[in-house]
């Protein structure tokens, strides 16, 4: 069932920020004293634009973060470029830890390989685990069991499935990729107008308060409540929203994004 949207009216040029929660986007922070695990700088994707053939508007794309922006398989867990995806889908990523919390240089996401068995939360998130361990697999929490607790009723929230690499906001400069605890938003800003399909997301707590803010073409801005099961359970979201150029995910803690399916709206 497809979330509704509280409508808000903006210009069409910047929509309103909640700044008094995040890092402002223009205050860029200078992480170059900062030492790199040797393994995230391995296994970094390549970041230089150039040489890249750019996408022309046309066709749908889903945005699941196993591969680089060329097209080659991610290993281990590297930080993401904001213009990884720029020249293959069409799409800037930025993400922005919530104010005094969290680890993003540059603005960068990091990928969760949620195949890896996490012993403890220093090393990993057992919560991201995938499959749930209900289901033959590692992943710890209630949310992503088969049934729901003490039940026979199948769960909405299942994490039965393998679900590879994830998206999430670093917690800490660790080695270990973890997501943060206080959340922060991930902003997803389009090349082009899009049909904005599906959104899924990973280890959302039930009433939580985390949302979505979808900015239209006309600057409009649409409001959804994000859809979760608890701990470790999955979740997808239906939009089929026309004509956007902006979806901002606000995590009010810990929580990971699965993929976004959209197509570009040529033409229009």
């Amino acid at each position: 069932e497809k979330a509704e949207a509280i409508y808000q009216k903006l210009p069409p040029t910047e929509p309103n920020e909640n700044g008094n929660l995040y890092e402002h986007e223009q205050d860029d922070h200078n992480y170059e004293g900062h030492d790199r695990d040797e393994t995230q700088k391995q296994h970094r994707p390549r970041s230089s634009q150039s040489g890249r053939r750019r996408m022309s508007c046309g066709g749908c794309k889903t945005l699941d973060f196993e591969r680089d922006g060329d097209g080659h398989i991610l290993s281990g867990t590297p930080y993401i470029d904001k213009k990884e995806y720029w020249d293959s889908h069409g799409v800037e990523i930025k993400a922005i830890p919530r104010s005094g919390t969290g680890y993003a240089p540059d603005k960068q996401g990091r990928i969760y390989d949620t195949s890896y068995y996490a012993l403890n939360d220093y090393y990993g998130d057992p919560d991201l685990g995938s499959p749930n361990i209900d289901c033959g697999g590692h992943g710890l929490g209630s949310g992503g069991r088969r049934h729901i607790w003490n039940t026979n009723t199948n769960n909405p929230g299942a994490n039965c499935v393998a679900q590879g690499n994830i998206l999430i906001i670093q917690e800490s400069n660790k080695p270990y990729a973890d997501d943060n605890l206080y959340g922060g938003r991930i902003v997803f800003r389009f090349r082009y107008n899009v049909t904005l399909q599906q959104v899924g997301f990973m280890d959302i707590v039930e009433n939580s308060g985390y949302y979505c803010k979808i900015t239209m073409n006309d600057g409009t801005v649409h409001r959804h409540e994000i859809v979760g099961y608890g701990k470790n359970s999955l979740s997808t979201m239906e939009f089929d929203m026309e004509h956007v150029t902006k979806l901002e995910v606000h995590l009010l803690g810990p929580g990971a994004i699965r993929f976004v399916a959209f197509c570009h709206d040529c033409g229009e």
